[in-house]
């Protein structure tokens, strides 16, 4: 049997891929509570495969000019994706991504260089996002960019949920240490070249 763009409620494509993403989602959210972080990661993947479905027919790309596309189910995929459905898509998929983050930051060895790339989509684009602030300065810190660290979780603080948290404290008290340190370690460096 052939694929169509219609579901079998004769609802639009996007549909359908919308309420698989957010079920997913909601899976992996289950798995996570569980602390079966594994399995949340790979419900969170497939629901971010969904988001990028939606995506994509939003842009049909080079092919656009070259198809000539008539009235009929072929064409009615490539109907243009309503903007409210692709706000909540991209809710979903920064959601996804900050929820990966926290996965991520489960594992014996996180990967760090990963929890950053995440968080940056989320914060870049919802810089309220206290959750996604955080889990960026904690990779930060992680990786001894402190500076950074420090940047973002001040930013954190700022926010009424970021400035009752304690770990956002915590780690901007262990940011400034470890920068007045480095700060001296830089000093004795120099002080012993120079001699």
């Amino acid at each position: 049997m052939a694929s169509t763009s219609i579901d079998h409620d004769g609802a639009p494509e996007y549909v359908f891929k919308l309420k698989q993403a957010k079920n997913f989602k909601q899976e992996g959210n289950e798995k996570y509570k569980l602390k079966n972080y594994k399995g949340a990661v790979g419900k969170y993947h497939r629901a971010l495969l969904y988001t990028k479905g939606i995506e994509q027919k939003t842009n049909m790309g080079p092919l656009e000019g070259i198809l000539k596309l008539e009235e009929s189910e072929q064409a009615r995929k490539y109907e243009a994706v309503p903007k409210d459905v692709m706000e909540e898509v991209v809710k979903l998929k920064l959601d996804c991504y900050n929820n990966l983050a926290a996965c991520l930051l489960q594992e014996q060895v996180p990967n760090y260089p990963k929890i950053i790339d995440y968080c940056v989509d989320v914060v870049e684009k919802q810089p309220d996002n206290v959750k996604a602030m955080f889990r960026l300065g904690l990779a930060y810190y992680e990786t001894g960019a402190f500076d950074r660290a420090l940047s973002v979780l001040r930013q954190a603080k700022h926010h009424p949920k970021g400035e009752k948290d304690p770990q956002v404290k915590k780690y901007i008290q262990l940011c400034e240490k470890n920068l007045v340190q480095q700060d001296s370690d830089l000093k004795d460096t120099y002080k012993k070249m120079f001699k």
